[in-house]
């Protein structure tokens, strides 16, 4: 991906390549924080948006392939395809240009894409709940992540029976993977049996904000 922040107008350049005792603040807040600070959360709001070169495949084809730009906020976002057509969100509806053009599940590309992005400052937003599930490990490696859950109140964004595994890494503060399921064109039921998890890798500190610019999909 190659990115760009902008803050007031002005365009960053930034990469290019091919995700206690006495104390108020409970567990799963501190377990957001570090994940916060780790990637440079007062560096990324700071900024107003964000544009990057998206490449997606899945099972060696090309999902998705353009220009991704979007709010820091995710309330607006756009991606411009190298086929052509344009995907906007307008922060309610999305839309396709020309109207003529068919991209198959034009939203879900709008939304999911900039989310995987934003998703180390999105764990406390207003509807989320994050519980803390303490220390496991991911896989058959044997290392440990710190865990919690996210969920959402009904009503959040167009998926709120979605839910999110975080896995924090250890050793660098970092979101490492979320499992997580897919409710957007199927019944939760469905999502359960067939959850998913990305993998975030190969990060770059773009003017403060730690930014993952190659993500692995697990099925």
């Amino acid at each position: 991906m190659n990115y760009r922040m902008m803050r007031a107008g002005l365009a960053l350049i930034g990469l290019v390549v091919v995700s206690g005792c006495g104390m108020t603040t409970t567990t799963a807040e501190r377990f957001a924080r570090d994940i916060e600070f780790a990637h440079g959360a007062g560096s990324w709001r700071a900024h107003e948006a964000l544009s990057a070169d998206i490449v997606v495949t899945f099972m060696g084809g090309t999902m998705l392939e353009g220009r991704m730009t979007f709010t820091t906020d995710m309330s607006r976002a756009r991606i411009e395809t190298t086929a052509g057509p344009v995907m906007v969100f307008d922060g309610e509806r999305a839309w396709l240009s020309p109207a003529s053009a068919e991209v198959e599940m034009a939203r879900f590309h709008l939304l999911t894409w900039p989310y995987f992005v934003a998703a180390p400052y999105k764990l406390q937003d207003p509807g989320s709940h994050l519980s803390y599930l303490g220390t496991m490990p991911l896989d058959d490696s044997g290392t440990e992540y710190d865990v919690a859950e996210l969920t959402f109140d009904a009503g959040v964004g167009d998926t709120p029976d979605d839910w999110y595994v975080c896995y924090r890494d250890l050793a660098t503060g970092r979101l490492y993977s979320m499992a997580y399921i897919i409710t957007y064109y199927q019944d939760t039921a469905k999502a359960n049996a067939e959850p998913h998890a990305i993998t975030y890798h190969d990060f770059e500190n773009l003017r403060g904000a730690m930014i993952s610019t190659t993500w692995k999909f697990w099925h």
